[in-house]
């Protein structure tokens, strides 16, 4: 044999032997948590989740807490209720945050309004829980 051959066969062998020394030291790990959760009684189950806490704001006449919809967002009363279409300023900020014009903006949302693709975000969609889904315009 070639010492590359002898080089090659040593290098083998000590992959075989890292390789059968992990998996033994897996098998003594998993029996060792075995071994502290019998003793202990605890098994160990997945968290639940926590629930998710409801969104909401003040009514500004009964002062009561009602549930916030992401129509009542500022963003939504700024761009798609009320836009101040005649005011540079407003045209500038959309631009920057957006980067595209408002006039381009109002025909993609007509555009994936009416195209069937988009039909999960229709006011009268819900989603897999069942909650009404949030409009795209």
């Amino acid at each position: 044999m070639t010492t590359t051959e002898l080089i090659l066969q040593r290098q083998v062998k000590r992959r075989q032997q890292r390789h059968a020394f992990k998996l033994m030291m897996d098998m003594y790990m998993r029996k060792q948590l075995e071994e502290s959760s019998r003793l202990s009684g605890k098994t160990t189950r997945p968290r639940k989740a926590p629930e998710r806490e409801q969104r909401v704001q003040r009514d500004p006449t009964t002062g009561n807490f009602v549930p916030f919809s992401p129509t009542d967002t500022q963003w939504y009363v700024m761009y798609i209720i009320k836009p101040n279409i005649g005011s540079t300023k407003f045209h500038t900020t959309f631009r920057n945050r957006f980067r595209m014009s408002y006039s381009s903006f109002k025909i993609h949302l007509q555009q994936v309004s009416s195209d069937e693709t988009f039909r999960q975000w229709s006011a009268s969609s819900a989603d897999a829980a069942g909650k009404d889904s949030t409009p795209i315009g």
